[in-house]
């Protein structure tokens, strides 16, 4: 409930319009409202691209089939995990952030 009502207050305070029908719907509605502007967690910064590539590091020795990336965004981590997996799989509960994945590596 609070994060709910947390996310409700963030779209008030954004003077976003947004018929709530349910949480997930909520839940979506903002992440897409998120996604609209490129990059919004700055996944690109220089300390988030070292974390990502310290977790990349620590996989280097091992190899996988497959691997789910949920959460996966604009999909730089799920890039990044080609390196140690033969697929990736990645999910997003927002359709803007995952459009923007595909357009991003479609070549892969």
């Amino acid at each position: 409930m609070l994060i709910r009502t947390l996310i409700i207050d963030l779209f008030n305070r954004a003077k976003l319009p947004c018929l709530i029908m349910n949480s997930r719907t909520l839940i979506r509605c903002y992440f897409d409202w998120k996604y609209r502007r490129e990059d919004p967690y700055t996944i690109t910064s220089a300390k988030l691209g070292t974390r990502y590539q310290e977790m990349i590091n620590l996989l280097r020795d091992l190899h996988f089939a497959k691997a789910l990336d949920v959460g996966c965004g604009e999909g730089d981590f799920s890039e990044m995990l080609l390196e140690v997996c033969d697929a990736v799989i990645g999910r997003d509960i927002s359709q803007s952030a995952i459009d923007r994945a595909l357009k991003k590596y479609e070549d892969h």
